[in-house]
């Protein structure tokens, strides 16, 4: 039960992640857009994507509060602990090799498409 219980809050932040990066993107108004290329005016999706990270806070808060009926059991959390740490442990041994990755490859690993 612990891979489900973690897996449900790793979705939820990558969840969060997704509506937040789209609620910055998205724009109220075209005198709000400061970079063209990349934002779009859709008040409609902004709306949308505010409420997907609403959702998702509640949903990452259900799972880590202690009165709340989803929270987390002793197992669960000591996997969370142990998966932040490698994370974070991974990050920071492999930070400078992806740092010093030239954007135009990045973009073409991640994305699949040359920037330019």
């Amino acid at each position: 039960m612990g891979f489900v219980d973690m897996s449900s809050i790793g979705v939820s932040i990558a969840y969060f992640y997704t509506c937040y990066t789209s609620f910055y993107l998205f724009k109220w108004s075209q005198d709000k857009i400061t970079n063209p290329t990349i934002q779009v005016v859709s008040p409609f999706k902004k709306s949308i994507s505010l409420l997907g990270a609403i959702c998702s806070t509640i949903f990452i808060l259900l799972l880590l509060i202690p009165a709340s009926p989803a929270f987390l059991g002793i197992e669960s959390r000591i996997a969370l602990l142990v998966w932040i740490i490698l994370g974070i442990l991974f990050y920071l041994y492999k930070r400078k090799k992806y740092k010093d990755i030239p954007e135009s490859e990045l973009s073409y690993l991640i994305l699949g498409k040359d920037h330019t």
